[in-house]
């Protein structure tokens, strides 16, 4: 049961991507909702959910973004499985780290798409699509980490534990 709700926390975020902020994008950028549900779900429940949840969030984006196939989802299940490491480690329960690690996993997320994206097909500007788009991104991605983790925080502890 807890892992079709995860799945289901997923597709929502998807479907809010893809019909609501697609078309209302802030300061030119399309927050990353899959990006905060993965790293999210991946400090609670370890590197196994994560890198689970980055892949099925990082093959949904791939279908349905028209962008080159196969690099959200080398990057979701890289950062699911990567953050995942860290649920022993740190204390998520602070409200300040998993927004911390909402930031740290964007700047990753983006250098893993440029990087895949110049080598595999398309010659981008490295540093134009850093420095126009990354720090809106950041913003954008770490205040709606700051509105989704409480939520999903609650639903956590008083329905999702083990």
């Amino acid at each position: 049961m807890r892992d079709l709700i995860y799945i289901l926390m997923v597709i929502i975020a998807l479907i809010l991507q893809v019909a609501y902020f697609s078309f209302y994008p802030l300061g030119g950028v399309i927050p990353d909702l899959l990006l905060i549900i993965v790293v999210i779900l991946a400090l609670f429940n370890g590197f196994r959910h994560g890198a689970y949840l980055g892949f099925l969030a990082g093959l949904l984006q791939d279908l349905f973004s028209g962008g080159l196939f196969g690099v959200n989802i080398v990057s979701k299940l890289l950062l699911g499985y990567t953050f995942g490491f860290l649920k022993q480690k740190i204390y998520y329960r602070n409200f300040a780290i998993p927004v911390a690690l909402v930031i740290l996993a964007t700047v990753i997320d983006q250098l893993i798409f440029v990087i895949l994206n110049n080598k595999l097909a398309f010659n981008l500007a490295v540093w134009l699509r850093l420095r126009e788009l990354l720090i809106p991104l950041l913003i954008y991605n770490a205040l709606l980490s700051i509105l989704i983790y409480p939520v999903i925080y609650y639903l956590q502890r008083k329905y999702l534990q083990n």
